[in-house]
């Protein structure tokens, strides 16, 4: 027997007014995920190192509030490749542990009303 087809899933009137933070947006997901987000007819804020500092906690918490997304996707993280990890020891743990913390406590703070959170093991 053979199966039938599902049509394309539409997205939503309400999904395509989001606003959605792209964090890591200059990296190879985060670039990727902002651009299907774009094609999805979201208004999409990519986020990359040069627009906020998100090992600073205060930048973190003025960057988020000046824009007030509905949703935030959060790819941002300090990697490099096995060598660097090896030479980095924990700094790469630490780093990203302060970066996740800063994105997901002002979060809260605002009340953003979704967050995606995408950790890696190479940390």
């Amino acid at each position: 027997m053979k199966e039938k087809s599902r049509p394309p899933i539409e997205t939503s009137t309400l999904l395509s007014m989001q606003k959605v933070l792209v964090t890591g947006s200059s990296g190879m997901l985060g670039r990727n995920v902002a651009s299907v987000l774009e094609h999805k007819g979201m208004k999409v804020i990519r986020h990359t190192r040069f627009d906020a500092d998100l090992e600073d906690a205060d930048a973190v918490e003025r960057f988020i509030a000046d824009i007030m997304p509905e949703t935030i996707v959060h790819w941002a993280a300090l990697v490099g490749g096995i060598r660097a990890n090896l030479d980095g020891g924990a700094s790469f743990y630490f780093k990203n542990v302060k970066i996740d913390n800063n994105v997901l406590f002002v979060c809260a703070k605002l009340n953003v009303p979704n967050l995606i959170y995408v950790g890696s093991s190479c940390m």
